[in-house]
């Protein structure tokens, strides 16, 4: 049994919402984005990195225009008073299959990199089939439980982050640049 405000009409404080997507950036650039770097650009990742931030802001300058010009509408309401319900079914399917697609290309590379980081030893359907069971028990708390575990742990996680980047200080290598 659900509580009420759990669910679809959760609401989340403003500094639950802005460390949960801290918590989505960080995790990103750490077991994603560095490995997608370095594979793509070698040496002069950095520059890259500064091409896909202005890119990125841009776009979503974009999305957030087009998002206010539309009346906070999502684009299956939109296609949907555009072509009536049989765009609306088309964009729904076609939304679901992207999401299908990049969620399971997303799960693969976030336990290669579970794998590669921290258990070398353990095979990858495990660490896909622990990753799915947490991933529902996520959906069955709800946002509000996501949130406030996330609000407890992650200033913690970035301290250690952060420790941990100060300690490796000695071994940085500058000429790389």
């Amino acid at each position: 049994k659900h509580r009420k405000g759990d669910g679809m009409n959760a609401k989340l404080n403003e500094r639950q919402l802005t460390l949960i997507i801290l918590n989505l950036l960080v995790v990103k650039m750490i077991f994603i984005f560095t490995r997608y770097l370095f594979k793509t650009s070698g040496n002069a990742a950095w520059i890259e990195a500064v091409y896909i931030t202005v890119i990125a802001f841009f776009l979503l300058e974009i999305s957030f225009c087009f998002y206010r010009y539309t009346g906070c509408r999502s684009i299956i309401q939109i296609s949907e008073s555009v072509g009536g319900m049989p765009l609306k079914i088309i964009t729904a399917l076609l939304v679901f299959v992207v999401f299908f697609v990049n969620v399971g290309t997303e799960m693969r590379t976030f336990a290669e990199s579970v794998k590669i980081i921290l258990l070398p030893n353990a095979k990858i359907e495990y660490i896909m089939i622990l990753f799915a069971i947490a991933v529902g028990i996520g959906c069955y708390c709800g946002i509000n439980a996501i949130a406030t575990i996330n609000t407890l742990y992650f200033p913690l996680c970035l301290f250690f982050l952060g420790t941990l980047g100060i300690m490796l200080v000695k071994d940085y290598n500058i000429n790389n640049i």
